[in-house]
């Protein structure tokens, strides 16, 4: 029999419609993981910017002296 036969009394599914079926999830969630990944750097900018950890403006910024 070759890889795509039924035996009978099986069901119709076969080695290589699961195995491409996993393939098709695997792609799936490597994408979904670059997706997450990028999102994560956007977050964390927006984070630093919100929370003030501006270090190299903030060091350019003069310093005013009252007399």
């Amino acid at each position: 029999m070759g890889a795509n036969m039924r035996v009978p009394g099986k069901s119709g599914i076969t080695f290589d419609h699961i195995l491409s079926r996993l393939q098709g999830e695997l792609q799936k969630s490597r994408e979904t993981g670059a997706e997450l990944h990028s999102l994560t750097g956007a977050m964390n900018e927006i984070h630093d910017t919100l929370g003030g950890n501006l270090v190299s403006t903030a060091s350019s910024i003069p310093t005013l002296h009252t007399s």
